[in-house]
């Protein structure tokens, strides 16, 4: 997978007490579409094919081909790689996490026989599944660091505080930053203020850590006519748990401020809540041995809350040292993403495999907040709804399978895909998504096996801090991440 995402992560993004944004709202709304290892080795295309629990994150009816129970379970191992340039200095930095991919349960109600004879025409099999699957996952580190003979975080507290008294100053920010000593008024009449680091080169260090997934559980049911349609819904509940650390860091190596030797910000913000949705599909099978679908995802309408809060400490040379620290900010609001539109067609080949594709439509600049209607939410709600609907725009998801069976008991997979920007052309950002799988199964009469690998690059860029007219160093940053899963099943 490889995309380019522009992000104000560091002033630009979290200044406000309300810190929900145009990016927060994509992330919530991108999926990453794992489930079982073996929907994942086919590129996550096994929408009409059918018969296994991914098709769960694409069309329900694909349920209705099951003509047994199955239970799964799908651990993922996952390793998330960062090289930064800031700078022009080079980063490294890497993360490694385990989490459930999926686990479902399936039953397969056979109805095809009727007194005694078997039923070739009208609904055959009514199955049902619960379970979950994981449609998300935020876990990522990246450091960076470099000298600025330019600027500093310092620069961006002093443009923000300028022309208000220091009780009315943000006190997450540079309220924090005037109490640590690290501001200072000039001119109590007109409210001026300089920093200690005036014109001082200082080095540059920041840490952005994210935690977190979003994890859906479902109750699907799908049904079977006649061989030849077959229909399925679900309801879902999703499950949201976000977490960023943000740390920035800032010295006087040189030693030529008068009275500044270090600073440091350490922001903080959890968002936790849940989402409700659904999904209805439909299946056909032509004449031919091709199997054609259709699909649409309902919105998900989050309910949540962000806790956030921030620390600044500063060492002096003369004044000492202050560590000052916020209060713990809490925010409830709701969040609700895109419809989503999927078709897809299978070219089933009896004893040999299958050749899949899956196609998804979603419109991103559909998604909105809501913050309530007080005064102060409503008007940057306002505010980040016309961002992310000038900024986003549709997005066309293509996704492609091959499943060979090479014996009776062993399976070889290959998959990959590509989704278009999800930003509108007026955004300035090409933002394309690749992504490549492969794997292997191994099948036995009751238990099975399956192994897969996916790999994902894709790049970002954001600013650690921004300053009206004055352009502020970069965090341009490559990313990798490899996942490697097995699915656990047992057919009963």
């Amino acid at each position: 997978m490889k995309v380019l995402v522009i992000a104000g992560i560091g002033i630009a993004l979290l200044l406000d007490s309300f810190a929900q944004t145009a990016m927060d709202a994509l992330r919530m709304s991108r999926w990453h579409l794992w489930s079982t290892a073996r929907g994942t080795a086919v590129g996550s295309s096994m929408g009409a094919v059918g018969a296994d629990a991914s098709v769960m994150l694409s069309n329900p009816a694909g349920l209705g081909l099951y003509k047994r129970g199955d239970f799964m379970f799908t651990p993922m191992i996952q390793g998330t790689f960062a090289t930064t340039d800031y700078l022009g200095e080079l980063g490294k930095s890497s993360r490694y996490n385990f989490s459930i991919a999926n686990i479902a349960v399936i039953d397969a109600g056979d109805n095809s026989y009727y007194k005694g004879e078997p039923k070739e025409e009208g609904w055959l099999f009514v199955n049902w599944s619960i379970g979950g699957q994981r449609l998300a996952d935020f876990n990522q580190r990246i450091v960076f660091n470099g000298t600025n003979s330019s600027n500093s975080m310092l620069d961006a507290f002093v443009v923000r505080i300028n022309g208000k008294k220091p009780y009315d100053a943000d006190p997450f920010y540079e309220g924090l930053a005037y109490q640590a000593k690290l501001l200072r008024i000039i001119n109590v009449d007109s409210s001026k203020y300089v920093h200690v680091a005036q014109g001082v080169p200082v080095f540059q260090r920041g840490e952005l850590t994210e935690r977190g997934s979003i994890f859906e559980g479902f109750l699907a049911v799908a049904g079977n006519y006649s061989n030849k349609v077959y229909v399925g819904g679900s309801i879902d509940v999703s499950v949201l748990n976000y977490k960023r650390s943000f740390l920035f860091e800032e010295q006087d190596v040189n030693n030529l401020a008068v009275d500044f030797d270090k600073f440091t910000l350490s922001r903080n913000i959890s968002t936790n809540g849940y989402g409700f949705g659904g999904r209805f599909g439909i299946l056909y099978w032509l004449p031919i041995p091709v199997r054609i679908g259709f699909a649409m995802h309902s919105p998900r309408f989050y309910s949540l809350t962000d806790q956030y809060g921030s620390v600044i400490e500063s060492v002096l040379d003369t004044s000492g040292s202050f560590s000052v620290e916020s209060e713990q900010g809490k925010f409830s609001y709701k969040f609700v993403t895109p419809w989503r539109v999927t078709a897809s067609m299978g070219i089933i080949f009896k004893k040999i495999g299958f050749i899949s594709l899956d196609y998804a439509f979603v419109d991103y600049s559909t998604m909105y907040f809501d913050f309530g209607s007080e005064t102060g939410p409503a008007t940057f709600e306002s505010s980040v709804n016309t961002t992310i609907a000038s900024r986003y725009g549709p997005s066309h998801e293509l996704r492609a399978g091959l499943e060979l069976k090479l014996a009776q008991w062993f399976m070889f997979r290959l998959g990959g895909g590509i989704a278009t920007s999800p930003y509108s052309p007026s955004a300035g950002i090409d933002a394309p998504t690749l992504f490549f799988s492969g794997g292997i199964g191994v099948r036995e009469k009751e238990f099975y096996l399956d192994f897969a690998l996916s790999h994902v690059k894709w790049a970002e860029q954001f600013v650690p801090y921004t300053i009206p007219g004055i352009e502020t160093p970069v965090v341009n940053t490559a990313i990798s991440r490899t996942s490697f899963l097995i699915t656990f099943g047992w057919r009963y």
